[in-house]
């Protein structure tokens, strides 16, 4: 897959801005999942509108990632990141396979699975905390919290996740969100499913240099592109086992 990248400014009403009111640095983590988890639905009755205003539909199979500018104040807005892609399996199998790769099993520091949050098999509420090195040498950590709903329509699977990143040491007091959508279905001709994926980080930096800030955005980025590549390595990975052998 081919990638580009740019920026664009931005002035978005209310029903977007609602995905940047989010859960407060420092909060447990029940409280947490839980706020998170009632976004994620409320997110998902806007997976059309988000999708056909990204133009995913006549996007070739690629991705491009961009950077968004409010227009009212020249302050970042968010990053996003696209995604259209085709696997050539049956829908039933990849869906079983795509939701096990939500788990990110790469990630074991600290690692805690929380049950209670809905139907198991639909919903994951995960934390962990994740350690780096800088280019500069500098030794960073955060704590992110990841939940996770998919829900079965008639002719697709819609997954919404979010990501709330808290920082540590010379990231402390600084968080992010990340809000995703992913569809897929079956494709007419069927030779496969179409996988369609919108992705939106929203950094919060208050107060902080213009190196730390940008450190951070960094590691953001670094991070998200880390989990997009195992996601999409377990995919193909287990796909091609369960090619071979009926999957559990």
């Amino acid at each position: 897959m081919s990638g580009t990248e740019h920026t664009e400014n931005s002035d978005f009403g209310y029903s977007e801005r609602i995905d940047t009111i989010e859960p407060r640095l420092g909060m447990s983590d029940v409280p947490l999942f839980t706020s998170l988890l009632q976004k994620i639905d409320a997110c998902y009755t806007r997976v059309d509108d988000v999708m056909n205003g990204c133009n995913l539909a006549t996007m070739d199979t690629e991705e491009t990632n961009s950077t968004h500018w409010r227009n009212d104040n020249g302050e970042l807005e968010y990053h996003q990141k696209l995604q259209k892609f085709v696997l050539p399996y049956d829908l039933e199998k990849a869906v079983h396979v795509v939701w096990k790769s939500n788990e990110l099993p790469q990630h074991q520091r600290d690692r805690q699975v929380y049950d209670g949050f809905g139907n198991p098999g639909n919903t994951l509420a995960i934390r962990y905390r994740l350690v780096r090195t800088l280019t500069t040498g500098t030794f960073v950590s955060v704590v992110q919290r990841l939940a996770v709903r998919r829900f079965f329509e008639q002719d697709r699977v819609v997954s919404v996740w979010k990501v709330f990143t808290e920082g540590e040491g010379i990231f402390r007091g600084m968080h992010s969100t990340l809000t995703g959508w992913g569809t897929m279905r079956s494709l007419l001709d069927g030779s496969g499913i179409l996988c369609e994926v919108c992705i939106r980080q929203f950094p919060s930096l208050v107060n902080v240099t213009p190196s730390v800030s940008k450190e951070f955005h960094q590691f953001l980025q670094v991070t998200l592109d880390e989990d997009k590549r195992s996601v999409m390595t377990t995919i193909q990975d287990r796909l091609s086992i369960e090619k071979r052998e009926p999957f559990l």
